[in-house]
């Protein structure tokens, strides 16, 4: 099983949009990354969750373009900025099927920590847009990959 940990693409800041929806900018990136692993990574993925915050509405949105997730795309406030990453650690441990989380920092670091070294010492900074791929091994969790805007 593989989990996809995604950070919403740049947005614009609260005094400019209270929203946060993305930059034009933000869009870009999303979409040159969601474009460079549809070709460089076969890979098929059933669901994408996103917070429900405007950003990450979007970015999911994007990328289900390129992905097409066999169930769609889910909101889930767990996976909002400062929710506990216990949370979703625990759904993910009841998974067996690719998913993928769009969020926000602190929580997809925290989460990403959690998975991989079984606290929340942040061990991975996501750049906005980047994906990391995690697959689940006996042992645990290990990063496949990484992905950011600039090494596309």
């Amino acid at each position: 099983m593989k989990i996809y940990l995604v950070r919403h693409g740049i947005a614009h800041s609260k005094s400019d949009d209270p929203e946060r929806s993305l930059t034009e900018e933000g869009k870009d990136e999303v979409i040159k990354v969601a474009s460079f692993i549809i070709k460089e990574k076969k890979f098929e993925l059933d669901k994408i969750f996103q917070s429900g915050k405007t950003r990450a509405k979007e970015t999911a949105e994007l990328i289900a373009q390129f992905i097409q997730p066999i169930e769609g795309i889910y909101e889930s406030e767990e996976l909002a900025p400062m929710t506990d990453p216990s949370k979703w650690l625990e759904k993910i441990k009841k998974m067996n099927n690719d998913t993928m989380l769009v969020g926000h920092l602190p929580h997809l670091n925290r989460l990403a920590s959690l998975l991989l070294t079984k606290n929340e010492n942040e061990i991975i900074q996501f750049s906005t847009a980047a994906i990391v791929c995690l697959s689940r091994e006996e042992e645990g969790f290990t990063i496949d990959w990484i992905i950011s805007p600039d090494i596309c």
